[in-house]
């Protein structure tokens, strides 16, 4: 029979008519329906999904021309399609404000608002009122959560809280930083250089308070057991005890 090369794939076929499967066929007349065309066979291209380098007819189907496989076709597309459904909603819920507005139906003071104010959405809306800044109520719950974190009345709870835990563990002794840095004429009592008073951790430099023996270990929480130290010196000291040790330890670059 005739050797023919289908005009969707490129694949060589001696089939009767001009496609070389049933697919090719399909998506001639899917194209047709929607009015586009069939984009030409590539001769190398990297799956949309996991980036692997395809060549059709070798390592992937003769046809495939984006994808590797059908799991990664299908997660392309599933998550994809849950983005533009999302941006679909915002545009059908937009559009339906405006056109109440046309009517006289919807509120007044119709305008586009611009980027939603939540950092992490930024997506475009159009809102119905002048003040209106948020694209949806969950973006504007979830500003209003981080606010309300942010407030000085949240942080002192979370810090009473942080207290009361400590005493619950045992630590009833609150020992004042400073207290322990005056005692210790604010040199580290690690390296024995001096700390930057105006420095806050997690700078190298910050003063910190170390347990000498650590509270792993069987140590305690009072002025006995704890000495001034720098944040980075504290955190390579870690839980070592053998002098050589922690020299080694606060000396790795």
């Amino acid at each position: 029979m005739e050797q023919r090369t289908c005009p969707v794939c490129g694949t060589e076929h001696t089939r009767r008519g001009i496609y070389c499967s049933r697919q090719c066929g399909r998506r001639v007349s899917n194209a047709k329906a929607r009015g586009t065309t069939v984009r030409p066979p590539a001769a190398r291209f990297d799956c949309a999904w996991c980036g692997q380098t395809c060549t059709p007819g070798e390592n992937v189907a003769p046809h495939a021309s984006r994808f590797c496989c059908r799991e990664c076709k299908a997660r392309w597309h599933g998550e994809h399609e849950a983005q533009a459904s999302r941006a679909a909603t915002r545009r059908r819920r937009a559009i339906a404000k405006l056109e109440a507005a046309a009517r006289g139906a919807g509120p007044t003071g119709v305008r586009v608002a611009g980027p939603c104010q939540n950092p992490r959405c930024r997506a475009p809306f159009v809102g119905v009122h002048v003040d209106s800044r948020y694209c949806s109520p969950r973006c504007h719950r979830a500003v209003v959560r981080w606010r309300e974190n942010q407030s000085p009345v949240t942080k002192a709870r979370k810090v009473r809280a942080s207290v009361e835990r400590s005493r619950r563990m045992g630590w009833r002794d609150q020992i004042p930083a400073a207290r322990v840095a005056a005692r210790d004429g604010w040199d580290c009592a690690i390296c024995g250089q001096p700390v930057d008073r105006d420095a806050h951790a997690p700078a190298d430099l910050a003063p910190t308070t170390d347990h000498v023996i650590p509270l792993a270990d069987g140590g305690a929480h009072s002025m006995d057991n704890v000495q001034l130290a720098h944040f980075i010196c504290n955190a390579r000291k870690r839980d070592l005890l053998d002098r050589a040790e922690i020299a080694a330890a606060i000396s790795a670059p």
